[in-house]
């Protein structure tokens, strides 16, 4: 346990680094959506040269930001365990897609290969 002054000082360095690895993460969250947004509905207003314009990334903050709040306002029991939830049924209805229409046999096979190559190689890399 640090006191003093070395205390503050990592105390508040920890919560700069979390503060802006927090803001990147959420910055390339946005980018992704505001593009996946284009893909989806093909509006041009979103995407310009290639790059999300900035009333794409405004839009996709805002709607960040009132799912956040509102999962912050219904508490932890509800607001998170109905993320949980969605996050869950989300995940695996992906999963059913790809293993419907995906390249099943050659996703199983290349599984397959991987995980024999990690187990043969795996003394060696220890």
């Amino acid at each position: 346990k640090l006191e003093g002054v070395l205390g503050h000082i990592v105390d508040v360095t920890a919560v700069v680094a979390t503060i802006l690895g927090i803001s990147q993460t959420i910055g390339l969250g946005l980018t992704s959506f505001a593009s996946g947004l284009y893909n989806i509905t093909g509006a041009e207003w979103l995407v310009t040269d290639g790059e999300p314009t900035t009333g794409s990334l405004l839009l996709a903050l805002g709607v960040v930001m009132l799912c956040s709040t509102a999962s912050a306002l219904s508490g932890v029991g509800r607001g998170i365990k109905w993320l949980s939830n969605l996050n869950m049924v989300l995940s695996f209805g992906l999963l059913a897609f790809f293993i419907i229409f995906g390249a099943t046999m050659f996703a199983f096979t290349l599984l397959g290969k991987g995980l024999f190559s990690y187990i043969i190689h795996l003394p060696a890399l220890t």
